[in-house]
């Protein structure tokens, strides 16, 4: 399991990456604005049944929160991500982000919580 902290700021989006052996940072270039506009065209587009117009933000946010920390993620042999979002990105269905291929709920098991205090990434 990984503790996935995304935090946005005004040109860039942290990324910090908690697992037992340790805590990482990763860097996405992509600021507060950009990132909450593309997270509310997914809201938008997942609200409407049958509609792939969504497949294009979910692999825009894809990129921007799971590519650059896929690599560390695979390292670690990683099944389960567990998101403690900031700011817009607390709105975003994680499930529905796409690499291209599949969904991210396809790849990871996945859970959301509000603050980190109620997960530890340590084995129990």
């Amino acid at each position: 399991m990984a503790i996935v902290y995304p935090v946005s700021f005004a040109d860039r989006t942290e990324i910090l990456v908690e697992h037992r052996t340790g805590i990482e940072r990763f860097t996405a270039p992509v600021g507060a604005k950009a990132m909450a506009r593309e997270v509310q065209r997914l809201r938008a587009a997942v609200e409407r049944p049958f509609d792939e117009r969504y497949l294009a933000p979910a692999r825009r946010l894809h990129g921007w929160l799971l590519a650059p920390i896929a690599a560390h993620l695979d390292r670690l042999s990683i099944g389960t991500l567990v998101w403690v979002p900031d700011g817009a990105l607390r709105g975003l269905p994680f499930a529905a982000l796409h690499d291209g291929e599949r969904h991210l709920v396809e790849r990871y098991s996945l859970g959301v919580t509000p603050v980190a205090g109620l997960v530890d990434a340590r084995p129990a």
